[in-house]
Formats: structure tokens, C-alpha cells, sequence
């Protein structure tokens, strides 16, 4: 599957030789291989639209990574909440001028 995948980018026609990350692509395919072993199921990593499941994990990677505020740890968790900070904040706005 990666090799099928690289071999796509470095085909595609391109005026200049494409440049491949290849960690992104070793990281993809581990995680892949790693979920299909495990839970037998296939997060579609080394697509152009990767699961649902598979982004928000890399999300909740990049996250951790840049060090997680509780609020970060909210909002991976329930998305929905960073909506209501908005209309929140945007409410006492209102009320202030």
C-alpha cells in the first residue's frame, strides 16, 4: 500500500520533482498497519481523506505534543464546546457595548 501510494506522488505530473515527506508516509502506514493488526479495522492513513478517526487521533497527537491545555482537552473530546465559547463570548460582548 505505501509503495503503491509513493509511487502515485512521484508520477503525478508535476513541473518540478516532488518533494516526499517520507516520515509523514512511514507514520501513516504504521498507524495503519498498527490498527488493522489490533482492532481490524482500516483508518484509510495513506489516502488522500484518511478516516475520521485517524485525523482526530493525529490531532489529539499534534495536541499533546505542543503540550495540552485542559481546554484543548475539552474541545478534542467534545468539538462542539468551542462553538459555545464563541456564542458565549460573543453574548457578554453584546451586553458590554
Amino acid at each position: 500500500m505505501l509503495c503503491d501510494r509513493l509511487h502515485e506522488v512521484l508520477s503525478a505530473e508535476k513541473e518540478e520533482a516532488p518533494i516526499i515527506d517520507i516520515a509523514k508516509w512511514i507514520s501513516r502506514a504504521s498507524f495503519n498497519t498498527m490498527a488493522r493488526a489490533a482492532l481490524d479495522y482500516d483508518f484509510q492513513a495513506l489516502t488522500d481523506t484518511p478516516d475520521e478517526v485517524y485525523t482526530a487521533v493525529m490531532k489529539l497527537v499534534e495536541t499533546v505534543g505542543k503540550g495540552m491545555t485542559n481546554r484543548d482537552a475539552v474541545e478534542i473530546y467534545l468539538p462542539f464546546i468551542r462553538w459555545l465559547f464563541v456564542c458565549f463570548s460573543f453574548h457578554i460582548a453584546s451586553r458590554v457595548l
